[in-house]
C-alpha cells in the first residue's frame, strides 16, 4: 500500500512538473520499476477518461441551457437579441 502511494506521488509529480530533468528522472525510475511504468500508463488512461467525461457533461449542460433559452417564451427578448448578432 505504501509503495502504491509513493508511486502515485511520483506519477502526479511527473504530470505536474514538465521540466526535462524531471521527465528523465521519471523515465529512469520507470525502467527500474516496471510496475511504475504500468501505473503511469493506467493513470494517463484514467485522466483521459475523466477529461472525456467532463467534456461530455459540459456539452450536455450547455445543450440544456440552449434548449431552455430558445424554447421558453420568457426568454424571447434575449433570443431575438442573440439572433440579431447573426443577421447580415
Amino acid at each position: 500500500m505504501r509503495t502504491s502511494l509513493h508511486n502515485l506521488e511520483i506519477i502526479e509529480e511527473a504530470f505536474l512538473n514538465n521540466s526535462k530533468e524531471h521527465q528523465v528522472l521519471i523515465e529512469a525510475k520507470s525502467l527500474l520499476e516496471p510496475k511504475l511504468q504500468k501505473d503511469i500508463l493506467l493513470q494517463l488512461v484514467t485522466y483521459e477518461a475523466v477529461k472525456t467525461y467532463g467534456r461530455e457533461l459540459f456539452k450536455r449542460e450547455i445543450s440544456e441551457v440552449e434548449n431552455e433559452l430558445f424554447s421558453q417564451s420568457r426568454f424571447s427578448a434575449f433570443r431575438q437579441k442573440i439572433l440579431s448578432y447573426f443577421k447580415s
